[in-house]
């Protein structure tokens, strides 16, 4: 019975056995952690991405960009999502750049 109770208890904090994710959780065979970007290292994603899609100018200003570390810690996966979600509102502005004001509405609208 010890070793039922034992194999039902979740191995991560939060999640029980019985939960929602626990059949993500059964497959997952490694875990890692990885770390946001540093500002200087978000920059340069940035300016990556851009170019790979084409874009020479630069689409994001200084502040935006801070706002977009700030509001991201510079994890991929948000910093991806909330990007897009500034282009987005950002054309449908008609604005050429991506300011501030712009990635403030896109991270409410984004949920982060």
């Amino acid at each position: 019975m010890e070793l039922w109770s034992s194999w039902k208890r979740s191995k991560v904090p939060g999640i029980s056995a019985g939960s929602r994710v626990s059949p993500l959780r059964q497959r997952t065979a490694a875990r890692y952690h990885l770390e946001g970007l540093a500002r200087e290292e978000l920059d340069s994603y940035l300016a990556h991405q851009l170019k790979a899609a084409g874009i020479t100018q630069p689409l994001f200003d200084d502040t935006a960009r801070q706002a977009l570390y700030q509001s991201t810690k510079g994890i991929l996966r948000k910093v991806n999502k909330l990007a897009l979600t500034a282009l987005r509102l950002a054309t449908s502005r008609k604005a050429s750049t991506v300011e501030e004001s712009i990635l403030l509405d896109a991270t409410s609208e984004s949920l982060l």
